[in-house]
């Protein structure tokens, strides 16, 4: 057992999904790949196909996707959709007929009515989860549409990363589905499916409630990153870590760790793009290298040292942070580690170094900087002490 996992187990919460060992991962780069396998993983199923997803676009990759699930509740499959209300605003009643006609369920995760939420506003569901049948799941950062696919099925140029897990920590996948599922107060799914062993590989299942405050995932990637001693390399689409994560990241560049931060040119939040020029500053002083990547970047991927991998849903920012749902799986695998090392370096070798502006900024300027990070690292509190979650089955 390696130097950085002895230290992450003996960090372990109790409550949080132990480690297994005895899996399979497959790290999948291509939307038009990803989209092809899923379906037809879909396809093949006989028992289960569960998706839990936060934005759903009713496109010719979205309707594809529910036509196959609508297809697998006929043949007898229990199916269940999970999406969320603000990130899938635009996949009205009539998308889900068809799904729905065939024994599908399908549930909105906290719609804004306020009269009909299950939460406060903010609280949304950003997991990016497939299970099917007992022994495969898919997750990673791309949501279901056209522009999360590749140049034959989407539309434009779009860097995301999947993971598709075969092993023992499906079954702990489904067990989160099913918390899931609680916050909505919905029936509960029945059992998770048993896994058999398919790999050697160990995994570990991260998640994260943020109206419970289990922040599990959060914490397991700053105590990866506290514990570097090599190299650490991370890909986010939104460069706005929170003052914690910020300051693992400068101690370790400070402390001679090969620190490197991967992000889009351009966020598509205005905000994020303002209050990049702070976080610059902050990492570039104590010699984190930065870099900007000059295509749609949604990837998020932690590599610490040779043998640990973080993938997931978590933009390790500092608003999600703090008001999502989000899922994630920590791989203790040097050879998926070196797999996505070597596309880091392949994103790299596409981008351009960001340093700080040559001429300091005007104090004016700053100050817009510092308030849009301030405002992006908010944690606005919840109105009232949730009730408990029933026991799982």
């Amino acid at each position: 057992m390696s130097r950085l996992l002895e230290a992450l187990h003996r960090r372990a919460r109790p409550a949080a999904p132990a480690p297994c060992d005895g899996n399979a991962v497959e790290i999948v780069f291509d939307g038009d790949a990803y989209f092809e396998r899923l379906w037809a993983d879909i396809d093949a199923a006989t028992r289960r196909v569960w998706l839990e997803v936060y934005l759903l676009e009713p496109d010719a990759v979205g309707r594809a996707t529910l036509a196959r699930l609508a297809a697998a509740a006929a043949r007898g499959c229990d199916v269940l959709l999970v999406y969320d209300a603000v990130g899938s605003a635009t996949l009205a009643e009539a998308h889900l007929a068809a799904l729905r006609a065939a024994g599908g369920r399908c549930y909105r995760f906290n719609p804004v009515w306020p009269w009909r939420a299950h939460g406060p506003w903010l609280f949304r569901d950003h997991r990016k989860l497939a299970l099917i049948d007992a022994d495969i799941a898919w997750l990673g950062g791309r949501n279901v549409g056209r522009r999360y696919a590749g140049a034959r099925l989407g539309d434009t140029p779009f860097r995301d990363t999947q993971v598709r897990l075969r092993g023992p920590a499906v079954t702990q996948l489904a067990q989160a589905l099913a918390e899931t599922l609680a916050e909505l107060g919905a029936a509960p799914p029945p059992a998770p499916l048993a896994a058999a062993a398919a790999g050697t590989v160990r995994v570990e299942v991260l998640c994260a409630n943020a109206r419970r405050q289990r922040l599990h995932l959060q914490t397991r990637l700053r105590q990866a990153i506290t514990l570097a001693r090599q190299r650490c390399w991370l890909t986010t689409p939104y460069p706005v870590p929170s003052r914690r994560l910020l300051r693992a990241l400068a101690r370790r560049a400070r402390a001679g760790v090969d620190v490197r931060l991967l992000a889009p040119a351009r966020s598509d939040v205005r905000l994020v793009d303002l209050a990049r020029g702070f976080v610059v500053r902050k990492l570039a002083a104590a010699g984190v290298r930065l870099y900007a990547y000059p295509a749609p970047l949604h990837a998020k991927t932690l590599l610490v040292d040779e043998a640990f991998a973080a993938v997931g849903s978590f933009n390790m920012d500092a608003f999600t942070s703090a008001h999502n749902l989000e899922i994630g799986l920590a791989v203790y695998d040097a050879g998926v580690t070196d797999t996505l090392a070597r596309q880091f370096l392949d994103d790299l070798a596409q981008a351009r170094p960001l340093q700080p502006r040559p001429r300091p900024p005007g104090p004016w300027q700053r100050l817009l900087e510092w308030l849009a990070y301030r405002v992006l690292a908010l944690r606005v509190p919840w109105r009232a002490r949730p009730r408990p979650l029933p026991p799982a089955n």
